[in-house]
């Protein structure tokens, strides 16, 4: 049955990405300077939450594909490597003991973007390649533990953030998110989680 979710949430994924490449703007339009871009790039980043079973720390790298729905949305789409500290509580001879883990995990995820002052960054006209200034988004992920466990999946979740990406050059922005999730945890447990996220970017544009 794990399975059976793992290559469905692979197949909406990419069939999200193909809805919204057939519903980005082509180049050319008059309103050009005034609306998101698409993009791709690779990045490394890091971030903290902290659930009711203990606090998570995190390095990543992965790939995202920005794609423009309209002048101040956009649909991001990724895949990244976890590297993660996490805490697990055990019950040993009716005594809980908490232990720091550390795991490798993968993930796939999906975010619907809204940036809020997207016309002040893009005064006098100027092309905003890199889309920044302050957003609202609403990430869904799925992680899978695969690499070093026998179960595919870890967790699911959705989690609504206020961020800021500010733009270094043409080619590389630096981005930070926080915001207040709801993840599945092993597809049994719920768990309302803090987190905040950074992370450094650079695009193939």
């Amino acid at each position: 049955m794990k399975r059976i979710l793992w290559l469905l949430s692979v197949s909406l994924v990419c069939s999200l990405g193909s809805f919204a490449q057939q519903n980005v703007e082509t180049p050319g339009n008059s309103n050009d300077s005034k609306s998101v871009s698409s993009l791709q790039g690779i990045y490394i980043g890091g971030g903290l939450s902290h659930g009711t079973d203990g606090g998570d720390g995190f390095l990543s790298i992965g790939f995202i594909n920005e794609l423009r729905m309209c002048r101040n949305i956009s649909l991001i789409l990724g895949g990244n490597v976890l590297n993660s500290t996490y805490q697990q509580l055990n019950v040993i001879n009716n005594q809980v003991v908490i232990t720091t883990t550390y795991g490798v995990q993968l993930s796939l995820s999906a975010e619907a973007r809204i940036y809020l002052d997207f016309e002040k960054s893009n005064l006098n006209g100027t092309i905003n390649k890199l889309n920044s200034g302050w957003f609202i988004g609403l990430p869904v992920e799925i992680t899978s533990s695969y690499l070093n466990s026998n179960q595919p999946f870890s967790a699911g979740g959705i989690a609504p953030s206020l961020g800021y990406r500010y733009a270094l050059s043409d080619k590389m922005f630096l981005e930070a998110a926080g915001g207040l999730g709801l993840t599945l945890r092993s597809f049994r447990t719920f768990d309302a989680v803090p987190y905040l996220r950074l992370k450094a970017c650079y695009t193939f544009q």
